[in-house]
């Protein structure tokens, strides 16, 4: 299992629209991707269950991952999210 954290730099938080590209990012890998803010966790490949999630600007978010890929899942993850997805 691999995980890092990483600051969410939109100051609107993690609205639908970034949602919708870290889960589109995330179904890209094999590995299971979860999100983990304010003590709850969501699974990355469901948009509903980021938008649950309530990520607001500036949050810090957990991100993990567990698989053959995780490594990279996770990398490419939180350096979507540093760079505002972008």
């Amino acid at each position: 299992m691999k995980t890092d954290e990483v600051i969410v730099k939109d100051v609107a938080g993690l609205h639908a629209r970034p949602a919708s590209l870290l889960v589109k990012s995330a179904k890209k890998f094999d590995a299971d991707v979860f999100l983990e803010y304010d003590n709850k966790k969501a699974n990355a490949k469901s948009i509903m269950a980021l938008m649950k999630l309530g990520v607001k600007g500036g949050g810090k978010v957990t991100i993990w991952a567990d698989g053959a890929d995780e490594d990279v899942a996770v990398s490419e993850i939180v350096k979507s999210i540093s760079s505002n997805f972008k």
